[in-house]
């Protein structure tokens, strides 16, 4: 499913805005968004495009971005974000940043365009743990053992990092023990 950010309130109102500020306006984007995302499947991925926003501030990022990445916990399905201005990338990483230092929480995102930091991803990753999310992000798929065997990590090392990042929502399993990316 993919949810167009600047189509989420324009299309009630007419009108649509490049910059979204301030928290009212978040939880109104995230109360739209919520609307649509109830319909999304179990392990479903959910790509929120920013296309043709330019200016996203940390209070619209910690109302819309964090609270569509919390639902996805409860509701079971993945969050990718699109189109993100470095500015955007920026503080929506500022916010996420924040929570794992005052929540005491981890959380993570992925982003469909390669970031300032070589990665796909905003938040708190460990560099194995992005050294298999990238790994997956190429190849699609893998089992534990490709994944230990490429890169000479103990079997209990390589599952100690799945088990990160399907808590952090990045990578998902199936029936068969696979693991795939969420981009």
């Amino acid at each position: 499913m993919t949810i167009f950010v600047k189509d989420l309130i324009a299309k009630k109102s007419g009108k649509s805005s490049s910059d979204l500020l301030t928290r009212p306006v978040g939880k109104k984007y995230y109360q739209s968004a919520e609307k649509k995302i109830s319909s999304a499947m179990k392990g479903e991925v959910v790509i929120l495009d920013f296309m043709d926003i330019k200016v996203i501030d940390p209070s619209f990022a910690d109302e819309f971005v964090i609270n569509i990445v919390k639902l996805s916990h409860s509701k079971d399905f993945y969050v990718r974000l699109r189109n993100l201005t470095k500015s955007a990338q920026s503080n929506i990483s500022a916010i996420i940043d924040s929570y794992t230092d005052f929540a005491k929480k981890d959380y993570a995102v992925a982003v469909e365009d390669l970031l300032d930091n070589g990665t796909h991803f905003l938040g708190n990753i460990g560099l194995q743990e992005k050294e298999i999310a990238e790994f997956l992000r190429i190849n699609k798929t893998a089992s534990t053992k490709a994944i230990s065997d490429n890169f000479s990590f103990t079997e209990s090392k390589t599952v100690n990092c799945l088990k990160t990042l399907e808590k952090l929502r990045i990578v998902r399993t199936d029936e068969t023990g696979k693991y795939f990316s969420v981009l």
